[in-house]
């Protein structure tokens, strides 16, 4: 609960533009700190064991949704066979793994290979988690599908619990890392840039779990890339973006409008250092731009005409009376 209210501190402290409302700051620091030092709770050790079925409810997991194995419709996880493929489901069907952005695949910094081959098949890695009794599946196809959330067949230590349309792979709501990158923003607050404190050491908390190479000093813009690829395939990034365009809006929208989404590549390969190689660019033929019009859905016309108040402007109340 705790958590979760720091980020509507901090969702509140810039929503009407301009500087972020120090008070509101403050109080999602406080809410941190309670989570981070005081929980007695730690970041799982393992990135990748974040997405396996075995480390539902794990200590990094502060709310999550948790599907019932093998149940009735509308009480399974229905994404196993969106996120899976036939290769590696144990004879399950499955149509999906949707393939990776090439622009989300750019936010990875060489050496984050752990958070990437977690997130995104790419070619040339292996995962012991699936397929076992073959002794672990080699991914050698020239593209880059979703990892997360394709956590192998019915015999790949899940118990058995996988069926079309039904993992038993809980959905985080908040997990702790987000609590740390919470923390890191509110201390960067209104300044350029974070350069010591708690923040900036929860903030590397987080690239160490990755090992990757603490940063000195963190802007606002890595900040956004951290979020990004830490949850990247989670669902949670709309209502970041949503926080940030209250605060910033235009250039949210200039991020948002320079994803290049719908471009996809003829083949993704990777070289004998890891780098990733992209051959054959095929951009979309009319790309959609978000205007700041359409960041909100529009009140249902039904709800308005029968509370035509929906529509006014918010007044302030006092919810001690």
């Amino acid at each position: 609960a705790k958590a979760l209210l720091a980020k509507v501190y901090l969702c509140r402290s810039g929503w009407n533009g301009g500087n972020r409302d120090e008070a509101d700051l403050e109080k999602c620091k406080e809410l941190c700190e309670d989570v981070c030092t005081k929980s007695g709770l730690k970041l799982l050790p393992t990135y990748a064991d974040l997405f396996k079925y075995k480390f539902n409810n794990n200590e990094e997991s502060l709310l999550a949704m948790q599907w019932v194995p093998l149940g009735e419709w509308g009480t399974q996880n229905t994404l196993y066979s969106i996120l899976s493929f036939s290769d590696i489901s144990g004879g399950v069907a499955a149509w999906g793994s949707p393939f990776a952005p090439l622009e989300m695949l750019d936010q990875y910094e060489h050496s984050d290979t752990i958070r990437r081959n977690a997130t995104y098949f790419t070619q040339h890695s292996f995962y012991p988690e699936l397929c076992m009794d073959k002794g672990g599946y080699h991914y050698d196809k020239e593209n880059a599908q979703t990892k997360k959330g394709a956590i192998g067949g019915p015999d790949d230590d899940n118990d058995g619990y996988v069926a079309p349309m039904s993992s038993p792979l809980n959905t985080y709501i908040i997990r702790l890392a987000d609590t740390y990158l919470t923390y890191a923003e509110a201390c960067l607050g209104n300044q350029e840039k974070l350069t010591g404190g708690p923040g900036l050491e929860y903030f590397n908390k987080v690239r160490e779990r990755a090992m990757i190479d603490p940063k000195t000093s963190v802007t606002f813009d890595d900040i956004i890339r951290e979020r990004r690829i830490e949850f990247s395939m989670e669902y949670t990034n709309w209502y970041e973006y949503i926080t940030w365009f209250k605060w910033k809006p235009e250039k949210i929208l200039n991020l948002i409008n320079n994803q290049e989404r719908g471009t996809r590549a003829d083949k993704i390969k990777k070289d004998s250092d890891g780098e990733l190689i992209i051959e054959g660019i095929i951009q979309p033929t009319s790309p959609v731009v978000v205007i700041a019009s359409k960041m909100f859905m529009p009140y249902p016309e039904n709800d308005v005409i029968q509370n035509p108040l929906l529509k006014a402007e918010p007044v302030s109340y006092n919810f001690k009376d």
